[in-house]
């Protein structure tokens, strides 16, 4: 049987994959425009990848996986999860400075950042 204290690190582990997660993902966003500026469609599709991973996980799950499974280990672990919004960068938003942002516009600007090279592309070549 699992100790709290195990749940608890593995939600900081899941919260730390979470940032890298994240800014790898906008990191391949700049990189796919700049390649689709510059024609080179196979590789911005290539790069693009863990934003296409990102947009159909949140389809699959209603939401990102990578929250809920924090969530769970902290409830697991006897933490108590305070009020959240459910997004990941909306709670790490309001923690950090203080901004409340809907996770409805998380949602969006995730779509965004997914498709828009992809548009961008089709876009170019029709």
């Amino acid at each position: 049987m699992k100790q709290p204290d195990d749940y608890l690190k593995l939600a900081a582990t899941v919260r730390c994959f979470h940032h890298c997660w994240i800014t790898l993902s906008l990191v391949s966003s700049i990189a796919s425009l700049t390649l689709a500026f510059c024609g080179q469609f196979r590789l911005m599709a290539i790069v693009n990848l863990p934003n296409l991973m990102m947009f159909l996980a949140q389809l699959a799950w209603g939401g990102c996986p990578l929250t809920a499974l924090e969530r769970s280990c902290r409830i697991r672990g006897g933490q108590a999860v305070e009020n959240t919004s459910g997004s990941f960068i909306c709670d790490c938003l309001e923690e950090t400075w203080g901004i409340r942002v809907h996770p409805m516009v998380i949602t969006a600007v995730t779509v965004l950042i997914a498709v828009a090279p992809i548009w961008f592309c089709l876009k170019i070549l029709s």
